[in-house]
Protein backbone atom coordinates (compact mmCIF):
# COMPACT_ATOMS: atom_id res chain seq x y z
CA UNK A 1 0.00 0.00 0.00
CA UNK A 2 0.97 3.59 -1.03
CA UNK A 3 0.66 6.21 0.90
CA UNK A 4 1.62 10.38 0.08
CA UNK A 5 2.48 12.95 2.57
CA UNK A 6 2.34 16.47 1.47
CA UNK A 7 4.43 18.93 2.66
CA UNK A 8 2.63 22.59 2.26
CA UNK A 9 4.85 24.93 4.32
CA UNK A 10 7.73 26.71 2.43
CA UNK A 11 10.53 24.85 4.69
CA UNK A 12 11.85 21.23 4.69
CA UNK A 13 10.25 19.36 7.12
CA UNK A 14 11.07 16.14 9.04
CA UNK A 15 8.22 15.11 11.71
CA UNK A 16 6.44 12.75 12.72
CA UNK A 17 3.23 11.59 10.54
CA UNK A 18 0.22 9.91 11.72
CA UNK A 19 -1.86 7.27 9.74
CA UNK A 20 -5.23 6.20 10.98
CA UNK A 21 -5.83 2.57 11.52
CA UNK A 22 -7.79 2.01 8.37
CA UNK A 23 -5.12 3.92 6.35
CA UNK A 24 -2.32 1.65 7.38
CA UNK A 25 -4.26 -1.59 7.42
CA UNK A 26 -1.95 -3.22 5.25
CA UNK A 27 0.99 -3.44 7.99
CA UNK A 28 3.55 -2.07 10.15
CA UNK A 29 6.21 -1.48 8.39
CA UNK A 30 7.34 1.42 5.84
CA UNK A 31 9.65 2.38 3.36
CA UNK A 32 10.28 5.52 1.63
CA UNK A 33 10.48 6.17 -1.86
CA UNK A 34 13.70 5.19 -2.50
CA UNK A 35 13.10 1.79 -0.53
CA UNK A 36 14.57 2.92 2.43
CA UNK A 37 12.90 1.47 6.16
CA UNK A 38 11.37 4.44 7.64
CA UNK A 39 11.00 4.18 11.84
CA UNK A 40 7.21 3.59 12.28
CA UNK A 41 5.51 2.86 15.50
CA UNK A 42 1.52 1.57 16.11
CA UNK A 43 0.36 3.86 18.47
CA UNK A 44 -1.98 2.76 21.41
CA UNK A 45 -5.00 4.30 19.14
CA UNK A 46 -4.61 1.34 16.47
CA UNK A 47 -2.80 4.48 14.34
CA UNK A 48 0.69 3.75 13.00
CA UNK A 49 2.98 6.55 13.66
CA UNK A 50 5.84 7.27 11.09
CA UNK A 51 9.04 9.57 10.62
CA UNK A 52 8.98 11.59 7.42
CA UNK A 53 12.38 12.96 6.82
CA UNK A 54 13.41 16.09 5.19
CA UNK A 55 10.41 16.52 3.20
CA UNK A 56 11.41 19.34 1.02
CA UNK A 57 9.26 22.67 0.93
CA UNK A 58 5.99 22.30 -0.83
CA UNK A 59 7.09 19.02 -2.16
CA UNK A 60 5.63 15.61 -1.33
CA UNK A 61 7.06 12.38 0.06
CA UNK A 62 5.69 8.63 -0.93
CA UNK A 63 5.62 5.56 1.58
CA UNK A 64 4.89 1.97 0.79
CA UNK A 65 3.44 0.30 3.72
CA UNK A 66 3.63 -3.50 4.25
CA UNK A 67 3.20 -6.24 6.90
CA UNK A 68 6.97 -6.51 8.11
CA UNK A 69 8.04 -5.69 11.75
CA UNK A 70 8.79 -1.94 11.43
CA UNK A 71 11.91 -0.35 11.39
CA UNK A 72 13.11 0.78 15.03
CA UNK A 73 14.94 4.19 15.28
CA UNK A 74 18.34 3.90 15.91
CA UNK A 75 18.48 5.86 18.63
CA UNK A 76 15.00 5.36 20.86
CA UNK A 77 12.66 7.73 23.16
CA UNK A 78 12.15 5.91 26.45
CA UNK A 79 9.44 6.95 29.41
CA UNK A 80 9.95 6.03 32.97
CA UNK A 81 8.67 7.48 36.06
CA UNK A 82 7.40 10.63 34.35
CA UNK A 83 10.76 11.26 32.47
CA UNK A 84 10.92 11.54 28.87
CA UNK A 85 14.85 11.11 27.02
CA UNK A 86 15.52 10.99 23.28
CA UNK A 87 19.46 11.66 24.07
CA UNK A 88 18.98 15.55 22.48
CA UNK A 89 16.05 16.69 24.91
CA UNK A 90 14.67 15.01 28.57
CA UNK A 91 11.86 16.46 30.56
CA UNK A 92 10.61 15.74 33.55
CA UNK A 93 7.09 15.85 34.47
CA UNK A 94 6.36 16.02 38.32
CA UNK A 95 3.96 13.13 39.39
CA UNK A 96 1.33 15.65 41.76
CA UNK A 97 0.74 18.49 39.48
CA UNK A 98 1.68 17.26 35.83
CA UNK A 99 3.76 20.48 34.95
CA UNK A 100 6.83 20.15 33.15
CA UNK A 101 9.46 20.58 36.09
CA UNK A 102 12.56 19.91 34.20
CA UNK A 103 13.65 20.42 30.45
CA UNK A 104 17.48 19.96 29.71
CA UNK A 105 19.33 19.95 26.49
CA UNK A 106 21.98 17.04 26.07
CA UNK A 107 25.22 18.55 26.75
CA UNK A 108 24.05 21.78 27.79
CA UNK A 109 24.22 22.17 32.34
CA UNK A 110 21.12 23.51 33.85
CA UNK A 111 17.68 23.39 33.96
CA UNK A 112 15.94 25.54 31.88
CA UNK A 113 12.54 25.56 33.78
CA UNK A 114 12.39 28.41 36.73
CA UNK A 115 10.35 27.11 39.44
CA UNK A 116 11.70 29.01 42.23
CA UNK A 117 8.33 31.26 41.86
CA UNK A 118 6.60 28.26 43.12
CA UNK A 119 5.39 27.70 38.82
CA UNK A 120 6.45 25.48 36.05
CA UNK A 121 6.27 24.90 32.32
CA UNK A 122 2.62 24.47 31.13
CA UNK A 123 0.96 24.74 34.38
CA UNK A 124 -2.72 25.48 34.16
CA UNK A 125 -4.00 28.07 36.07
CA UNK A 126 -7.54 30.15 36.13
CA UNK A 127 -8.89 33.31 37.54
CA UNK A 128 -12.04 34.50 38.48
CA UNK A 129 -12.26 38.72 38.80
CA UNK A 130 -9.46 40.19 38.66
CA UNK A 131 -7.47 39.85 41.77
CA UNK A 132 -4.45 37.90 41.01
CA UNK A 133 -3.96 36.57 45.08
CA UNK A 134 -7.03 34.05 44.43
CA UNK A 135 -5.44 32.39 41.20
CA UNK A 136 -6.54 29.04 41.19
CA UNK A 137 -4.81 25.92 40.18
CA UNK A 138 -5.83 22.44 38.92
CA UNK A 139 -5.93 19.44 40.97
CA UNK A 140 -3.59 16.51 41.67
CA UNK A 141 -2.46 14.77 38.34
CA UNK A 142 -4.03 11.20 37.22
CA UNK A 143 -0.67 10.51 34.51
CA UNK A 144 -0.48 7.34 32.43
CA UNK A 145 1.83 6.05 29.54
CA UNK A 146 -0.27 6.34 26.11
CA UNK A 147 3.08 5.39 24.20
CA UNK A 148 5.98 3.96 25.25
CA UNK A 149 8.09 4.63 22.30
CA UNK A 150 10.48 3.59 20.37
CA UNK A 151 9.66 5.96 17.79
CA UNK A 152 7.40 8.15 19.92
CA UNK A 153 6.60 8.72 23.57
CA UNK A 154 3.72 10.27 25.77
CA UNK A 155 1.72 11.21 28.86
CA UNK A 156 -1.37 11.74 29.10
CA UNK A 157 -2.13 13.90 32.20
CA UNK A 158 -5.64 14.58 33.38
CA UNK A 159 -6.40 17.03 36.65
CA UNK A 160 -9.62 18.38 38.08
CA UNK A 161 -9.34 22.15 37.53
CA UNK A 162 -11.09 25.17 38.39
CA UNK A 163 -13.78 26.64 35.49
CA UNK A 164 -13.61 23.30 34.05
CA UNK A 165 -15.29 19.85 33.87
CA UNK A 166 -12.00 18.30 33.06
CA UNK A 167 -8.32 19.24 31.84
CA UNK A 168 -5.99 16.98 30.07
CA UNK A 169 -2.47 17.65 29.29
CA UNK A 170 -0.55 15.36 27.01
CA UNK A 171 3.70 15.35 26.62
CA UNK A 172 5.20 14.09 23.67
CA UNK A 173 8.42 13.49 22.37
CA UNK A 174 9.67 11.90 19.47
CA UNK A 175 12.75 10.03 18.85
CA UNK A 176 15.84 11.73 17.32
CA UNK A 177 13.78 15.59 17.86
CA UNK A 178 15.17 18.89 19.32
CA UNK A 179 11.54 19.79 20.50
CA UNK A 180 8.71 18.36 22.98
CA UNK A 181 4.93 18.87 22.13
CA UNK A 182 2.41 19.98 24.64
CA UNK A 183 -1.27 19.36 23.68
CA UNK A 184 -3.92 20.41 26.06
CA UNK A 185 -7.19 19.94 26.07
CA UNK A 186 -10.04 22.10 28.18
CA UNK A 187 -14.06 20.87 28.61
CA UNK A 188 -14.56 24.76 29.75
CA UNK A 189 -17.97 25.23 31.90
CA UNK A 190 -19.74 28.13 30.93
CA UNK A 191 -19.02 30.92 32.82
CA UNK A 192 -21.63 32.01 35.63
CA UNK A 193 -24.29 34.80 34.40
CA UNK A 194 -23.85 38.38 35.99
CA UNK A 195 -26.87 39.84 37.28
CA UNK A 196 -25.47 43.23 37.42
CA UNK A 197 -23.40 43.57 33.75
CA UNK A 198 -20.78 46.86 34.38
CA UNK A 199 -22.50 47.82 37.26
CA UNK A 200 -21.97 45.56 40.22
CA UNK A 201 -25.01 46.21 42.19
CA UNK A 202 -25.73 48.85 45.19
CA UNK A 203 -22.72 48.26 47.37
CA UNK A 204 -21.27 45.13 45.93
CA UNK A 205 -17.69 46.01 44.27
CA UNK A 206 -17.19 42.53 43.25
CA UNK A 207 -20.56 41.97 41.70
CA UNK A 208 -19.44 43.54 38.98
CA UNK A 209 -16.66 40.84 37.90
CA UNK A 210 -17.73 37.58 39.77
CA UNK A 211 -18.72 36.45 35.95
CA UNK A 212 -15.32 37.83 34.38
CA UNK A 213 -12.55 34.89 34.49
CA UNK A 214 -9.38 34.23 32.31
CA UNK A 215 -7.37 30.59 31.87
CA UNK A 216 -3.47 30.78 31.65
CA UNK A 217 -1.06 28.41 31.17
CA UNK A 218 2.42 29.35 32.25
CA UNK A 219 5.65 28.99 30.68
CA UNK A 220 8.84 30.27 32.87
CA UNK A 221 12.19 29.60 31.22
CA UNK A 222 15.74 29.81 32.81
CA UNK A 223 17.98 30.52 30.20
CA UNK A 224 20.96 32.21 31.56
CA UNK A 225 21.42 35.76 30.72
CA UNK A 226 18.49 34.86 28.18
CA UNK A 227 16.42 38.19 26.32
CA UNK A 228 12.92 37.07 25.30
CA UNK A 229 12.29 37.72 21.64
CA UNK A 230 8.38 37.46 20.12
CA UNK A 231 7.31 36.71 16.93
CA UNK A 232 5.25 39.61 15.16
CA UNK A 233 4.03 40.29 11.69
CA UNK A 234 7.15 41.04 9.31
CA UNK A 235 9.16 41.98 12.12
CA UNK A 236 10.62 40.62 15.72
CA UNK A 237 10.07 42.30 18.36
CA UNK A 238 11.65 42.61 22.60
CA UNK A 239 8.95 43.47 24.93
CA UNK A 240 9.72 46.75 26.24
CA UNK A 241 12.39 47.87 23.58
CA UNK A 242 10.54 48.21 21.09
CA UNK A 243 7.15 48.79 21.80
CA UNK A 244 6.28 52.29 20.74
CA UNK A 245 5.02 54.76 23.61
CA UNK A 246 2.21 54.02 24.69
CA UNK A 247 1.48 50.68 23.59
CA UNK A 248 -0.46 48.05 25.53
CA UNK A 249 1.89 46.09 27.95
CA UNK A 250 -0.68 44.48 29.77
CA UNK A 251 -0.97 42.03 27.05
CA UNK A 252 0.89 41.46 23.88
CA UNK A 253 -0.13 39.76 20.10
CA UNK A 254 2.02 36.54 18.64
CA UNK A 255 2.62 35.53 15.90
CA UNK A 256 4.16 32.27 15.65
CA UNK A 257 6.67 31.57 18.35
CA UNK A 258 8.42 33.31 21.57
CA UNK A 259 12.58 32.69 22.14
CA UNK A 260 14.11 33.11 25.10
CA UNK A 261 17.79 32.53 24.50
CA UNK A 262 21.43 33.82 24.86
CA UNK A 263 24.37 33.31 22.51
CA UNK A 264 24.45 29.64 22.85
CA UNK A 265 21.31 28.28 23.81
CA UNK A 266 17.44 28.71 24.60
CA UNK A 267 14.04 27.54 24.25
CA UNK A 268 11.76 28.75 21.30
CA UNK A 269 7.74 28.19 22.66
CA UNK A 270 5.20 27.59 19.09
CA UNK A 271 1.76 28.53 19.79
CA UNK A 272 -0.16 26.84 17.14
CA UNK A 273 -3.63 28.70 18.01
CA UNK A 274 -3.03 31.06 20.86
CA UNK A 275 -2.02 34.20 19.76
CA UNK A 276 -1.72 36.64 22.91
CA UNK A 277 0.23 36.62 26.23
CA UNK A 278 0.68 37.84 29.09
CA UNK A 279 4.74 38.75 29.84
CA UNK A 280 6.50 38.41 33.19
CA UNK A 281 3.12 38.22 35.46
CA UNK A 282 -1.06 37.83 35.10
CA UNK A 283 -1.52 41.30 34.39
CA UNK A 284 -4.53 41.81 31.91
CA UNK A 285 -6.83 42.27 34.96
CA UNK A 286 -8.96 45.14 33.68
CA UNK A 287 -12.41 44.69 33.47
CA UNK A 288 -14.46 45.78 31.21
CA UNK A 289 -14.23 49.23 28.72
CA UNK A 290 -10.69 51.24 30.43
CA UNK A 291 -10.65 54.68 30.19
CA UNK A 292 -8.36 55.77 32.97
CA UNK A 293 -4.60 55.30 31.83
CA UNK A 294 -3.28 54.91 35.45
CA UNK A 295 -4.84 51.88 35.25
CA UNK A 296 -2.48 50.21 32.56
CA UNK A 297 0.47 48.65 32.87
CA UNK A 298 3.45 51.08 31.84
CA UNK A 299 7.14 48.78 32.10
CA UNK A 300 7.52 45.35 31.04
CA UNK A 301 10.86 44.63 32.94
CA UNK A 302 13.29 41.59 31.99
CA UNK A 303 11.63 38.42 32.22
CA UNK A 304 11.78 35.05 31.11
CA UNK A 305 8.29 34.52 32.20
CA UNK A 306 5.52 34.69 30.10
CA UNK A 307 1.39 33.37 30.68
CA UNK A 308 -0.21 32.01 27.17
CA UNK A 309 -3.51 34.01 28.25
CA UNK A 310 -5.90 31.47 26.20
CA UNK A 311 -9.58 32.28 27.26
CA UNK A 312 -11.19 35.42 29.03
CA UNK A 313 -14.61 37.20 28.80
CA UNK A 314 -12.74 40.21 30.30
CA UNK A 315 -14.27 42.89 27.79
Amino acid sequence: MFRWWHNSTSWSRTEVVILSKEMSASGDHVKDGRGLSVPSQRLSTGALALLAHEVPAFGSARFHISAAKPHIPPKHVSIKDGVLENGIICARIDSNSGNIVELELHGKPGNLVNVSGGEAVNEYLFLEGKNVSKLQRRGPAQISVEEAGPLVASLRIESSAPGCYSLVRRVRLTAGADWLETMNVVNKKRAPLNPYPGTGGPGDEFAQHEAKESMQFAFPFAVSDGKMRMDIPLAVMRPETDQLPGSCKNWLPVGRWIDVANADQGVTWVSLDAPLVEVGGITATMLGSQKDPTVWRHHIEPTQKFYSWVMNNHW
